[in-house]
């Protein structure tokens, strides 16, 4: 299934690490992931800074949601990845 499922909503979404507080954290994480997904959704490459610019969230807070649509519970999206210069440069894209 490639959707975030209602259900979820129901219950806090499984963000992990030891620095998350589930009452505090996971309203703004939630909002990042469906931004991030709505961003993503569109089929196009993008790099983590334009995905964070985008989102308003830190690019290491745009690289995690990008990890979580990748999860079952988040919809096992496919993010593909790519090199596109010597510097390092990477840029995603959601199929």
């Amino acid at each position: 299934m490639n959707e975030l499922q209602p259900t979820l909503f129901d219950r806090p979404l499984p963000f992990g690490g030891k620095t998350i507080d589930v009452e505090i954290d996971t309203p703004r994480l939630t909002k990042h992931l469906l931004k991030v997904k709505e961003i993503m959704g569109d089929g196009r490459w993008h790099t983590i800074g334009e995905v964070a610019k985008l989102t308003k969230c830190s690019e290491a807070g745009a690289s995690a949601r990008m990890r979580d649509l990748r999860k079952a519970w988040a919809g096992s999206h496919t993010i593909e990845r790519k090199r596109v210069k010597e510097t390092g440069l990477w840029v995603y894209r959601m199929k």
